[in-house]
């Protein structure tokens, strides 16, 4: 249900056009500021005060957890190194870490990266003030709640216990976050380069004492390098501990868009 709620609240930040035409208006809603005020979104969609997700406070939230020497080294490699395409990673996790007050996620500031995260918080400014029809970012904070909760309907459905493979993983922390995998093992599934560097990353970040200690919330998380454009990425899977046998929920949010 709490899943529930926070969608309903960016619902008024979505264009109209992009809406489901069932006719619903969900409830008043708030958005929060860490400091404890609020922006208030109507679900006429008339107040959009706030619109540019948490605002400076959460930017300089995260970027404190960006300040270890290691930490900015990996991604000056990102940037140097990496595609467009994984990139995107990146970008994905800046979109959660700056809409913190619907998608819950401890580790997308650090995975995102400085420039990834300045980069969108200036594009929410900048259309905010030009009046910009939809919100920068929404549409990715509300996929990400919409697979949020749909996992959880799954896990519940399988009794608590289940296999979750997450296909493209990218920056992807729902291991960390996410309280009914409890009782699931999950696998990254995802390039190579990218699922090490996520794995630097984090552990730069957590052994700096910048960043807030990570709990993992799965019962265990296996990351499995792999290109899923290759024939032998399910036998990588399969040597990772992946059991065929047992109940499965496969998360493609990654990867949907490539297809």
């Amino acid at each position: 249900m709490a899943l529930c709620g926070r969608l309903a609240a960016l619902y008024p930040l979505i264009p109209s056009h992009r809406r489901a035409r069932s006719g619903a208006r969900p409830p008043r809603r708030e958005l929060r500021r860490p400091g404890g005020s609020s922006w208030s979104i109507m679900s006429s969609g008339e107040e959009r005060a706030g619109a540019n997700g948490e605002g400076e406070g959460v930017l300089a939230a995260v970027m404190e957890q960006l300040a270890p020497e290691g930490v900015r080294a990996l991604h000056a490699r990102v940037e140097a190194e990496w595609d467009p395409v994984l990139q995107s990673a990146c970008q994905t996790a800046a979109v959660r870490a700056l809409w913190a007050s619907a998608v819950r996620d401890p580790a997308a500031g650090v995975l995102a990266g400085e420039r990834h995260l300045r980069g969108l918080h200036e594009k929410m400014r900048r259309d905010e003030r030009a009046g910009a029809r939809e919100v920068p970012g929404v549409m990715i904070a509300v996929r990400t709640l919409w697979f949020d909760a749909r996992i959880e309907a799954a896990v519940a459905s399988l009794g608590g216990a289940a296999q979750v493979v997450l296909l493209g993983a990218g920056m992807d922390a729902r291991a960390y976050r996410l309280g009914c995998l409890k009782e699931c093992a999950v696998f990254e599934l995802d390039f190579a380069d990218l699922l090490e560097m996520k794995s630097d990353i984090l552990h730069e970040s957590m052994s700096s004492g910048n960043h807030q200690k990570l709990t993992m919330m799965a019962k265990s998380l296996t990351r499995v390098p792999a290109d899923i454009r290759d024939v032998d990425w399910m036998t990588k899977l399969q040597s990772c501990g992946y059991v065929s046998e047992r109940n499965t929920i496969w998360v493609l949010e990654g990867i949907l868009y490539y297809l």
